[in-house]
């Protein structure tokens, strides 16, 4: 037993556990042999400190607990600091005599319980505590190889070795190999599933929405989940408790290859190097490879074009368009003051000059804001004013096209790496590795590729009542969304003495036409037009020789604008022969 020092000093009992179970004990087995040193030598205890799940390699002023103490403004209200065994202190050779090399400076001391012999306070003490250290580092490694080995046998072999559970899967024992392995959760699983494959079926849906879907529907978070069903241990970034979902955890979960069921090591996915597939660690993954790459590609599209979501956002602002420069038409709002007057302008017009859109536009559109909305809202409620609301939603087919490129990008990284001379092995061993990669792609590309394909769907609801319900800022995304084009024409395009517009209905014709809506198959329908020469929306008028010379009488040409064809409102049309009967009956 230690000798007690003659005068009783003020201690900090230190201990600590690497790992912590339920029916561990080794805590409070170290805090047992302090305590009756403490009393025998007739110490004050200023703290007992408990640093539970704390690695041997951690230096002690890291420390959870043990770190508190070790603060400038904690060292003066105690003397010595003591442990069990060395080991408790630290597995670190270099560490642990760095913090000897402290206790020293602040004038303290460390006591070992089952080592008397113990003294830092005499150089042959330290060269002793030194080589007893060194010791423990060589165990540290020791222990630390054989865990690295025992993970990567389980990763080799598509077992679970623990750490952070992704996303929807729980460990289950295997009972034939003794191992655990990683299974898709039977209520957690199904809600990935459903909230990624809306990505690909739902028009208009985002992260922002699938969260507020999850919390009204109070379904927790995975780590709420997990936490509640003491299923195991999840990753959580720094003071993020919070049992609510949120956008930037759900978007890494979806964008994680793990939805696949591809195994992760160090934030990468894992390769078997003979077959060049990707490492699985289940049969019943969220999505299958095809699935989880077309919603990764809709969730960077949308990084790519983000959208500016403003309440005040203007109905048409960049819906519409100049018919001459193509530029963006914006909402403007206009307070001059003149001879002791104000007069106030508020117009849809095109900026006439951008980095974007080129030269100087000479025939600027602007047109009244009121009038312009009032026009295109009686046009779109005038043609689904009476119809039920129509969706497009894409079924995802099997496609193995991500899968052929992701290999493609691996040949030529492993191509570049050799060309490079980075190849660390053999040449041998890169021509093998190279053949795995074609054959894998080979087998890939002679796989059945079932495209997806686009349906159309019934919502349930009016048109009219989903427009009413919609704030401006939805309704100028609602249009966005579904490709309505507006061009806005000065007078000296037309030829008439006010601005012209053409509005084309874009993907809401195609889903008119495949619901059958009455009148969708014309081009009556889908294009309108005000105050724009009739050929304008209705080439086939030039057809009929007479009446190409009536339109080019009365408007001075039969020139179309290429700003239609442009934008995709009109294609090339190719002339028929002339009919036997006149189309000027088409003017009215």
């Amino acid at each position: 037993m230690f000798e007690a020092p003659p005068v009783p000093q003020r201690v900090i009992l230190s201990a600590r556990l690497s790992r912590d179970g339920d029916k561990s004990t080794s805590i409070e087995r170290q805090l047992n042999v302090l305590r009756t040193w403490a009393i025998d030598c007739h110490h004050h205890v200023v703290a007992e400190v408990e640093d539970v799940s704390v690695s041997g390699g951690l230096a002690p002023w890291k420390r959870p607990k043990l770190g508190k103490w070790l603060a400038p403004e904690a060292i003066e209200q105690w003397d010595l600091i003591a442990v069990s065994t060395q080991d408790r202190m630290s597995r670190n050779d270099l560490q642990f005599m760095s913090f000897v090399q402290k206790i020293m400076d602040w004038g303290k001391n460390i006591i070992i319980i089952d080592d008397p012999s113990f003294d830092i306070l005499s150089p042959e003490g330290r060269m002793i505590a030194y080589a007893k250290a060194t010791m423990a580092t060589k165990e540290l490694e020791r222990i630390t190889k054989r865990i690295l080995d025992s993970q990567a046998y389980l990763r080799e072999k598509g077992f679970y070795g623990g750490g952070w559970l992704p996303a929807g899967y729980i460990p289950v024992l295997d009972v034939k190999s003794e191992h655990k392995t990683l299974q898709a959760e039977g209520y957690f699983s199904p809600i990935l599933r459903n909230v990624a494959m809306n990505f690909l079926g739902t028009p208009r849906y985002s992260l922002s929405l699938a969260v507020r879907e999850l919390r009204e529907q109070e379904i927790p978070s995975w780590s709420t989940y997990v936490r509640q069903n003491q299923l195991g241990s999840v990753s959580m970034r720094a003071g993020q408790e919070s049992s609510a979902w949120h956008v930037s955890p759900l978007k890494r979960m979806l964008m994680s290859p793990t939805m696949a069921g591809i195994q992760m090591y160090k934030g990468k996915p894992v390769e078997d190097h003979e077959t060049g597939e990707y490492k699985l660690f289940t049969d019943e993954s969220h999505l299958t490879y095809g699935e989880w790459s077309a919603v990764l590609e809709v969730l960077k599209g949308n990084e790519r074009k983000p959208t500016r979501q403003r309440s005040g956002a203007a109905l048409l602002s960049t819906v519409s368009g100049c018919g001459n420069c193509l530029g963006p038409q914006y909402r403007n709002r206009d307070t001059v003051h003149s001879r002791g007057k104000v007069y106030r302008y508020d117009h849809y017009r095109c900026r006439g000059k951008t980095q974007h859109y080129g030269e100087k536009c000479e025939h600027k559109s602007k047109i009244d804001s009121e009038f312009f909305e009032e026009f295109f809202t009686d046009t779109i409620k005038d043609r689904f004013a009476e119809h039920k609301e129509y969706e497009k939603v894409t079924v995802a087919g099997e496609d193995h096209a991500a899968e052929i490129a992701d290999v493609d990008k691996r040949i030529t990284r492993l191509r570049r790496q050799f060309e490079a001379g980075d190849w660390d092995d053999e040449e041998d061993a890169y021509r093998e590795r190279l053949k795995t990669l074609k054959t894998r792609r080979k087998v890939l590309s002679e796989k059945p590729s079932i495209p997806a394909k686009v349906e159309i769907r019934e919502t349930g609801r009016g048109w009219l009542d989903v427009w009413n319900d919609m704030e401006q800022g939805e309704r100028r995304q609602y249009l966005l969304d579904n490709h309505v084009k507006i061009l806005v024409f000065h007078p000296d395009l037309t030829g008439l003495e006010e601005m012209g517009i053409v509005v084309h209905l874009g993907d809401l014709q195609e889903l008119a036409k495949t619901a059958g809506v009455a009148g969708a198959d014309t081009d009556d329908w889908v294009t309108v037009s005000y105050n724009v020469p009739p050929h304008w929306t209705k080439p086939a008028l030039l057809d009929d020789p007479e009446m190409a010379k009536v339109i080019e009488s009365q408007f001075g040409s039969v020139k179309i604008p290429d700003s239609l064809y442009k934008t995709g409102i009109l294609k090339r049309h190719e002339p028929e022969e002339a009919p036997v009967t006149s189309q000027l009956e088409a003017m009215n």
